[in-house]
Formats: structure tokens, C-alpha cells, sequence
């Protein structure tokens, strides 16, 4: 089985977004429905992680990343898996958050 590592900055991120969409939509089920679904999908890409973009651009090192709704999973390719670095909403400073 794929090995799927999350950075304890991607749990605070998951912790956060889940807590955003509780409160925006005021509907903890719609939050966890969304959080399933972004931990489903890094499931997926830890089988196939080619499945990503490419990112060269941050001075941090190279990522591959993944669009979720509004959302972007960051991740770098490990042994028999994937190592989530960040899940970032898409309007935020990317490269100061890398």
C-alpha cells in the first residue's frame, strides 16, 4: 500500500480549511465532507504522484501539486508514496507559505 506522510503544517491547514467551511457554510457535515474528500484524493496521488504539476519555482524545492475545488494540495514524491507538504487555498501567497 502507498504510503501517504501529512506535514504537521498540512494537518494545521486541514484543521483550518474544515474549520473555514463549518463556519462559512455553518454545516460541520459539509466540512467533512470536503475533508474526506481532499484526504481521498492524496490517497490517490500517493499511488500515482505523477498525477501532479510539476512546481520548480519555489526556492524551498520542488513540489508537485494538485487542484481541489479551491484548494491546492503540495506535495513531494517519497518511497512508495507521497509526503504532503501544504493545502492552501488557492487566493493565498503560495510561494511565502513554501
Amino acid at each position: 500500500m502507498p504510503r501517504l506522510e501529512i506535514s504537521p503544517r498540512a494537518e494545521e491547514d486541514l484543521i483550518e480549511i474544515g474549520t473555514y467551511i463549518a463556519t462559512s457554510s455553518g454545516s460541520r457535515e459539509t466540512a467533512e465532507r470536503f475533508l474526506r474528500k481532499v484526504v481521498a484524493m492524496c490517497e490517490r496521488l500517493a499511488r500515482n504522484p505523477a498525477m501532479g504539476q510539476l512546481r520548480t519555482e519555489f526556492a524551498t524545492g520542488q513540489y508537485r501539486s494538485f487542484s481541489i475545488g479551491r484548494y491546492v494540495v503540495y506535495f513531494q514524491p517519497v518511497v512508495d508514496g507521497i509526503r504532503v507538504a501544504r493545502i492552501l487555498h488557492g487566493a493565498r501567497d503560495h510561494e511565502a507559505l513554501l
